[in-house]
């Protein structure tokens, strides 16, 4: 999910704006097999919404989002060797 791009104060919003799209999709083409997208959304919310350092999952004000250190660390280095545009590589790191 994306809701880690969101401001922190509207991440629960967020949320519920997914589960509520979920639903009305899953009634109009899918059926009633919502079972395992509502263990999804059960995880989702007590591991990251209410888990320890739930205050911490937004990245929208951050330079770098990503909690990848070695993606960080190649992106770093190609700024330093003058290469500016890190968009072509994005994937290989």
């Amino acid at each position: 999910m994306t809701l880690p791009l969101l401001p922190q104060n509207l991440i629960m919003e967020g949320f519920e704006s997914i589960k509520r799209m979920h639903r009305e999709n899953e009634l109009l083409s899918l059926g009633d097999n919502g079972g395992q997208f509502n263990q999804l959304f059960d995880y989702y919310r007590s591991t990251w919404l209410q888990g320890v350092n739930a205050d911490m999952l937004s990245v929208n004000d951050t330079v770098w989002r990503t909690n990848n250190v070695l993606e960080v660390s190649h992106q770093h280095l190609l700024l330093h060797i003058g290469k500016t545009d890190t968009t072509q590589n994005r994937g290989y790191f």
